[in-house]
């Protein structure tokens, strides 16, 4: 997608693509705040994720599974 391809550019995100992530990561925060049983892997995250907040745009199975790989990426690279 658009988004993940620019993740790893130098130019800004517009302000839709950082309200996506924004959203996405204030979603994962609420999942941390409350933790549970059979989290344990992504999909289970992203599943979830999206039975809480596919209507917030963003959110989206197909979004989370192209956003979470290159997250990992990015922070193992550092």
């Amino acid at each position: 997608s658009e988004l993940v391809a620019r993740l790893g550019a130098a130019e800004p995100l517009s302000t839709r693509e950082r309200n996506s992530l924004h959203r996405i990561i204030g979603g994962l925060l609420e999942l941390v705040k409350n933790p549970r049983d059979g989290r344990g892997d992504d999909a289970a995250v992203i599943r979830e994720l999206v039975e809480n907040y596919s209507d917030k745009e963003g959110i989206s199975k197909r979004k989370l599974e192209e956003v979470f790989p290159l997250a990992k990426r990015l922070l193992s690279a550092d």
